[in-house]
């Protein structure tokens, strides 16, 4: 289910907007810069107050959750894998956010103890996935589907 491309797609969408941000960043310090020179103190001050509050929701805002997706999967390659084997019950409808990347919980029902169990499927990799009522087994890390071994 996963493969280099979304790594190299994460990156190339964290350098995108890195490079948007900078350059609303840098706007801000010039004019600030600008100010300054021209002791203009009203101006300077706005850009700076502007500067901060930019920095900071670029950061938290925009770039943030674009990190937490890279760290995850990341963990998914360097994580040890274990085979889940039993019936699909459900897949959820929802989307929920789970260790930075929004997931559909999927309940299962293991074979080996006929115990229900919650995993977590991609929202962006659903297509091909069966459907409920079917066997399978599933390679996951930790909570996450990594890949459908054998629908």
């Amino acid at each position: 289910m996963y493969s280099d491309w979304d790594y190299k797609e994460i990156n190339l969408r964290i350098r995108k907007k890195e490079m948007v941000l900078g350059s609303i960043l840098l706007l801000f310090l010039l004019l600030l810069v600008v100010a300054v020179i021209q002791r203009i103190k009203w101006l300077a001050m706005v850009s700076a107050v502007m500067l901060f509050v930019a920095g900071c929701f670029g950061f938290s805002a925009v770039l943030m959750p674009d990190f937490r997706y890279r760290s995850f999967l990341e963990d998914l390659e360097s994580r040890l894998k274990q085979e889940v084997r039993g019936t699909i019950l459900s897949v959820s409808e929802e989307e929920e956010l789970r260790d930075g990347a929004m997931v559909y919980p999927v309940h299962i029902r293991l074979k080996e103890n006929e115990d229900d169990h919650i995993v977590y499927l991609n929202a962006s990799k659903t297509e091909g996935f069966p459907t409920a009522g079917t066997d399978v087994t599933l390679e996951c890390c930790g909570r996450h589907i990594h890949a459908v071994v054998n629908p």
